[in-house]
């Protein structure tokens, strides 16, 4: 597995056959960081990201409506 964790979609982490969602998947985490300075699945290691890609529990501030 080769790229940033950051922007892999669930497909890529659980080894299934990917499609054009997973470039969507990423264009949207891309957006997120450009939205809120940071990207939606944060963590220490690879472990910890992969992790929260598989729960996908996103948290979004007050701000947002």
């Amino acid at each position: 597995m080769c790229g940033t964790h950051e922007y892999m979609a669930l497909e890529v982490f659980t080894g299934k056959k990917q499609s054009p969602k997973a470039d969507i998947w990423s264009l949207g985490v891309l957006f997120y960081e450009i939205m809120f300075g940071y990207a939606p699945f944060r963590g220490k290691n690879i472990e910890e990201i992969m992790d929260q890609v598989l729960k996908g529990k996103i948290e979004f501030g007050k701000d947002v409506p």
